[in-house]
């Protein structure tokens, strides 16, 4: 469970905060401070885009090969909109897993979006009635269905 306190989005969670209650293998145990940061271990952090997965996926390796749920795991990917990904923009979350809206070509390796206001990822997800900025105001106050995709910093 993740949710930022005072910027909602996974970005807000850029450094995860220490005073997160967590159960000591960066699964927080509470939401109590938490940020989408903290469930990532050390040295690592979200994934930053489509780019960043598809250089540290292993050969022959698909987005989907290691989730098996259905869950929806984020990254920072931006998008103006229409679902397609690019460097700029708020317009839905695009990640990895087997809840979600498909994503379009533009994305891959990332395979699932969040579609208009998280309505593709579940109500674990939770979007604040936006259609267009998905990706700065989505909180996550529940467990279950996923969280965020985390990559090793280099």
């Amino acid at each position: 469970m993740w949710r930022c306190l005072d910027h909602p989005g996974p970005r807000c969670g850029s450094l995860p905060d220490p005073g997160c209650q967590t159960s000591g293998n960066n699964a927080p145990t509470s939401g109590v401070a938490c940020t989408a940061a903290n469930l990532c271990a050390p040295s690592w952090h979200i994934c930053t885009d489509a780019a960043e997965v598809a250089a540290r996926l292993p050969m022959g390796q698909t987005c989907a090969s290691g989730i098996t749920t259905d869950d929806f795991f984020a990254t920072d990917q931006s998008s103006v909109g229409s679902g397609l990904c690019g460097d700029t923009g708020a317009n839905d979350l695009f990640g990895c897993g087997g809840l979600g809206k498909a994503a379009t070509a533009s994305c891959a390796p990332l395979d699932v979006s969040s579609g208009n206001n998280c309505g593709s990822i579940g109500t674990a997800w939770s979007c604040g009635g936006s259609d267009t900025g998905e990706r700065t105001g989505v909180i996550k106050p529940q467990l279950g269905g996923g969280g965020v995709l985390c990559c090793k910093t280099m």
